[in-house]
């Protein structure tokens, strides 16, 4: 979709088979002066697209020619584990999705403002 600039932060990048992982966010399509809390009033988030072909600020492009779930590098054939269509792989995570299984209400503490705490959350996948 043209428009707008496509933004996301990387999560993770392989550099034997070259796959950039990425996630979006609408708080990046905020000023440093707004709230970069979840806004309702700016819902635009555009995709990458294949035909773009130009990854900024770095110097890179998408592969548009590769498809498939797997990749040959020397003599070893890798699965990435998701299927990609000229270039591009649709999301692993389905947002707003899922069910929560725990919830512990605690009453109210007063703290210190100078106070620090460590809190601690145990994702099992």
């Amino acid at each position: 979709m043209t428009g707008g600039t496509a933004k996301g932060y990387v999560a993770s990048y392989d550099s034997e088979t070259k796959v950039l992982k990425y996630f979006q966010d609408r708080s990046l399509y905020f000023g440093n002066s707004l709230d970069q809390t979840d806004r309702t009033d700016h819902s635009r988030v555009y995709s990458f697209e294949s035909s773009a072909n130009n990854i900024s600020p770095f110097a890179g492009s998408i592969h548009t020619s590769f498809s498939g779930i797997t990749t040959t590098i020397g003599n070893k054939n890798i699965n990435l584990g998701t299927v990609f269509t000229n270039g591009l792989a649709n999301p692993e995570i389905n947002k707003k999705t899922g069910d929560i299984i725990y919830i512990d209400n605690r009453p109210l503490v007063t703290r210190d403002i100078r106070q620090k705490e460590d809190i601690k959350i145990i994702l099992e996948f």
